[in-house]
């Protein structure tokens, strides 16, 4: 027999994932925010990267 979820507990997963994608946004916008170091990272600022053009 399988298991099913009730309304409630399918609503309360829903919303974890959702919260979850949220929190994963955010970090990533976070990294991008972060001043370019290297070098690699400050030529990729002023010149596309190539492999994107094939």
């Amino acid at each position: 027999m399988a298991l099913q979820q009730t309304g409630g507990a399918a609503a309360a997963k829903a919303r974890s994932a959702a919260a979850e994608g949220w929190i994963r946004v955010a970090e990533g916008q976070s990294q991008r925010l972060q001043a370019a170091q290297g070098r690699a990272e400050l030529r990729a600022l002023t010149q596309p990267d190539p492999s994107e053009n094939s």
